[in-house]
């Protein structure tokens, strides 16, 4: 199967097993994705690994009906402006990016194409810094 992608996740990414991170292509970081755990966990687990196998989300659907008190971003929230967007989308850039929306379904403030296009930028960013980061 080439088109499979293998992942490294133990306990909703909270533990990184080096046996099974030898036989996959990337290790999820962690299932709450808010800023300062985002920020930390990935310069912990990045000690360990190279950035460019480190996965992360922008946002996670949560199965409960709150979310954990610490997760301020919504990507569905009518309030949501352009630079807080881009604030989130470019902490998860600094690994492996992961994206789990429906662009149309975001808010009005953002115009559709926006986010199409913000991300084509940052996603090229990103990929380039990371050959930087892998040549280093």
């Amino acid at each position: 199967f080439p088109e499979v992608i293998l992942e490294n996740c133990s306990s909703g990414g909270l533990r990184i097993d080096l046996g099974i991170a030898r036989r996959t292509y990337m290790a999820f970081l962690s299932d709450p994705d808010w800023p300062d755990h985002d920020l930390q966990i990935f310069w912990g687990a990045s000690t360990m690994l190279a950035p460019n196998v480190l996965l992360h989300w922008t946002y996670s659907h949560w199965r409960h009906l709150t979310p954990p008190p610490y997760q301020t971003f919504n990507p569905h929230d009518p309030a949501l402006t352009v630079k807080k967007w881009d604030y989130y989308t470019r902490i998860s850039m600094l690994g492996v990016y992961g994206l789990s929306q429906r662009l149309p379904d975001l808010p009005p403030g953002l115009p559709k194409e926006r986010p199409n296009r913000m991300l084509s930028t940052r996603i090229a960013c990103a990929a380039s810094s990371r050959r930087l980061t892998c040549i280093a």
